[in-house]
C-alpha cells in the first residue's frame, strides 16, 4: 500500500460505519440521490452537472480496485479494523460487510445521471446510486461522503464558468464582432489559489466547459483521460506565455529599467507570438502612460498581441483607465 493511499473503505464519516445495522432487517433495496439543494448565490438558481464521469472512473473502478478489492483480504480488513477498533469502538460496528463485499469482488452498484453539461434547478436530482445486489442496501449511503466531496467542487467551478460566459456572450452581442472566439475571451489562473492539486485539476477542467484559456497545464491530460478528448486532435485547453513579478523585477535590478525587457519581448522573444506582461511590479500608470506610448513603433510591428496585466487596485478602475489610456494612444 503505498504512504499516500487510504484503504477506499475508510472515506467516510465515522457513523456511515454502523449504519448497517440500522436499516430495516431484510432490506435489500436502497436508492439516494445526489441534488443540489439551495444556493448562497443570489444569481444562481441552476448548477452545471459536471465531474461525474471522472469522479467514477478514478475512486469507483480504479481506486477501489487497486486499494481494496486487489489488495489481499487480510491486509485490508485489518487495515480497516486497526481504525475503527481504536478510534470507533469494536463493538460499535460489524465487520461482515466489509469482508462479504472484497469477497465479492466489486462494487455492486448501479448510477443514473442526467448528462453532464446539464444546468440543472434547485431541488432537482442530478444523479441517483441504488444497489445491485441485495446484500449490500447499506452501500449507496456509505459511499455518500466520498461522492459528495468529489463532486461538489467541480460542478461549482463548471457554474462559476458558465455564468461569466452569459456575461461574455451578452457583451459581445452588443459590442463586437466575433474574430476573436467567445471560448478564448476569458482565462483562469487559479491553481495556487486552489484547496489542493487535485482541486485545481477538476476546477479547471470545469471552467474550460466554457472557456478554454486556463493557466493550469494539467486540466488537459486529466480531461484526455476521463472525458475521451484529444489535445492534439480538437481544442481541449489552452496557455499563454507571460511575464511574472520575479521576471519583471529581475531585468529591473540589472537594466534599471522595465522598457529594456518590454523591448526584448517584443522583438527578440516573441516576435510572432502573443503574451501577456505583468506590469504593476513598481509604476503601472507610468507603463500606461509613458512606457508603453515610447514602444509604440515596437508594438505595432509586433505579430501578435501585447496583454497588459494589471494585477493590483481596483479591478474596474485599472481595467477601464487602462483601456481609455491605450485608446487614446495607439
Amino acid at each position: 500500500m503505498s504512504a499516500n493511499k487510504i484503504n477506499p473503505m475508510l472515506l467516510i464519516d465515522f457513523y456511515k460505519a454502523v449504519h448497517a445495522e440500522m436499516l430495516p432487517k431484510g432490506i435489500t433495496k436502497s436508492v439516494s440521490y445526489f441534488t443540489p439543494r439551495m444556493s448562497r448565490v443570489n444569481r444562481w438558481d441552476k448548477v452545471v452537472m459536471f465531474g461525474l464521469q471522472g469522479f467514477i472512473k478514478n475512486y469507483l473502478i480504479d481506486y477501489f480496485n487497486e486499494e481494496f478489492f486487489g489488495r489481499p483480504f487480510d491486509e485490508v480488513i485489518e487495515d480497516y479494523k486497526r481504525i475503527m477498533d481504536n478510534a470507533l469502538g469494536s463493538e460499535a460496528y460489524k465487520i461482515e460487510k466489509v469482508e462479504e463485499l472484497h469477497h465479492l469482488g466489486y462494487l455492486p452498484i448501479e448510477i443514473v445521471a442526467l448528462p453532464e453539461g446539464t444546468l440543472v434547478p434547485m431541488h432537482v436530482p442530478m444523479f441517483g446510486i441504488t444497489n445491485t445486489h441485495p446484500d449490500f442496501a447499506w452501500l449507496p449511503q456509505s459511499l455518500e461522503s466520498l461522492i459528495s466531496a468529489e463532486s461538489w467542487h467541480p460542478m461549482i467551478a463548471a457554474t462559476v464558468g458558465y455564468t461569466y460566459r452569459q456575461i461574455v456572450n451578452e457583451y459581445y452581442d452588443k459590442t463586437c464582432d466575433d474574430n476573436i472566439p467567445r471560448a478564448r475571451a476569458l482565462g483562469a489562473f487559479d491553481f495556487r489559489g486552489e484547496e489542493s492539486v487535485e482541486s485545481a485539476v477538476k476546477a479547471g477542467a470545469g471552467w474550460c466547459l466554457s472557456f478554454l484559456n486556463t493557466a493550469t497545464v494539467p486540466t488537459i491530460p486529466y480531461l484526455e483521460a476521463n472525458y475521451n478528448c484529444d489535445c492534439t486532435k480538437e481544442p481541449v485547453a489552452f496557455g499563454s506565455p507571460s511575464t511574472e513579478h520575479s521576471v519583471m523585477c529581475s531585468n529591473y535590478a540589472i537594466d534599471g529599467d522595465e522598457i529594456t525587457l518590454l523591448r526584448r519581448l517584443l522583438t527578440e522573444i516573441y516576435p510572432n507570438t502573443s503574451f501577456s506582461a505583468v506590469l504593476d511590479s513598481y509604476d503601472y500608470w507610468n507603463i500606461i502612460d509613458n512606457v508603453l506610448p515610447e514602444l509604440k513603433p515596437e508594438i505595432m510591428a509586433h505579430n501578435g498581441c501585447m496583454l497588459m496585466r494589471g494585477d493590483s487596485g481596483d479591478c474596474v478602475e485599472v481595467v477601464t483607465k487602462t483601456v481609455f489610456k491605450l485608446w487614446e494612444q495607439f
